[in-house]
């Protein structure tokens, strides 16, 4: 699920906690994490919704000025169920831990060389 770095930081600010998208299926699912630019995106739960249910309010949660600017942008992808999407700051990416990481333990090595390996074949 790509998310605009703009409605990633009103995530950050709190301002929002939920997207809405237009999907043949889900690429997402409720419990997992996205890596994104602002760090993990945790995501708590993913339903489909008539679009007659979001209200105006739902609409504001979810970045959008109004429950008529939410509808035009989901009807501007041509099908699929419109899915609600809660969403919340997971935490920091641990990729920048790991990337400051100087030194591998055995075990570091060791797991890296089976990927490698399995890679390989």
């Amino acid at each position: 699920m790509l998310i605009k770095r703009a409605v990633l930081d009103r995530v950050v600010a709190g301002e929002i906690d939920v997207i809405y998208r237009r999907w043949k299926k889900p690429t997402v699912k409720a419990g997992g994490t996205l890596r994104t630019a602002v760090g993990l995106l945790a995501i708590d739960s993913v339903d489909i919704v008539p679009l007659s249910t979001v209200t105006a309010a739902e609409a504001k949660r979810a970045g959008f000025p109004t429950k008529a600017a939410l509808r035009d942008e989901l009807m501007s992808r041509p099908n699929g169920d419109i899915y609600r999407i809660r969403v919340r700051l997971g935490g920091e990416d641990p990729r920048i831990a790991l990337r400051n990481t100087r030194e591998l333990s055995a075990s570091d090595i060791e797991e890296l060389a089976t990927r490698l390996a399995r890679l390989d074949k």
